[in-house]
């Protein structure tokens, strides 16, 4: 079939148009994949920050009376069967630095260095978000916040005792700030159950680390 001298200037042109609309320069091109590229990301960053507000860079101040960060914890805090003056009293703490939208709180206080693995010694969550202290000697019978089962298989607070042997233990004190007002979980709950309830709801968290020997 023969192409007429009209019908190839007209396919000639179509091409061309074509040509120049797909070969223009890199630098020339609009700002579209630019653009494409500073909007993912923003929407990476916000996703990120929406995902997990603060979480990366908040932190809680904890403190206690009883004792500075790293130093010996008194004996009147240890358990019952650890020698004189033992009183499984637990030590008063406070915090500061809870960020905007903290609803709640929660405490773990653990022993990182039992022979076993880490051994939970105190668990509470429910603390209102108003709270910024505890007071020394919480029992189990107070109620504006709920307590777990620590490694002892008893509720509320479990003083330290390391095995004579082991030496000196670090006792971790973190606090949670929370973004719910309360973990639908029930009292004498295990650390694991709070550990689960806990995910994706820490705003900030802060710790103090006292130790003890026998």
């Amino acid at each position: 079939m023969k192409i007429r001298p009209l019908a190839l200037v007209a396919l000639f042109a179509v091409g061309c148009a074509r040509c120049t609309g797909t070969q223009a320069p890199a630098d020339s091109m609009p700002n579209d994949s630019a653009s494409s590229g500073d909007s993912t990301g923003a929407n990476d960053s916000g996703a990120h920050d929406a995902a997990a507000p603060d979480a990366a860079t908040a932190a809680l101040t904890v403190t206690s009376s009883a004792f500075a960060e790293g130093a010996s914890i008194p004996p009147a805090h240890a358990n019952l069967n650890c020698g004189a003056g033992a009183a499984n009293t637990s030590p008063a703490l406070a915090w500061t630095g809870a960020p905007a939208g903290t609803r709640s709180f929660a405490l773990i206080m653990d022993d990182p260095d039992a022979p076993g693995g880490t051994f939970t010694h105190w668990i509470a969550w429910n603390l209102p978000a108003s709270t910024t202290m505890l007071p020394a000697g919480v029992t189990t019978t107070i109620s504006s916040f709920v307590q777990g089962r620590n490694d002892f298989g008893e509720g509320g607070y479990g003083g330290p005792c390391p095995p004579a042997p082991t030496g000196e233990h670090r006792y971790v004190f973190r606090v949670y700030a929370l973004s719910v007002e309360s973990l639908s979980i029930p009292p004498n709950s295990s650390v694991a159950a709070l550990r689960a309830a806990l995910e994706g709801v820490v705003l900030a968290e802060g710790s103090l680390t006292g130790r003890y020997r026998q």
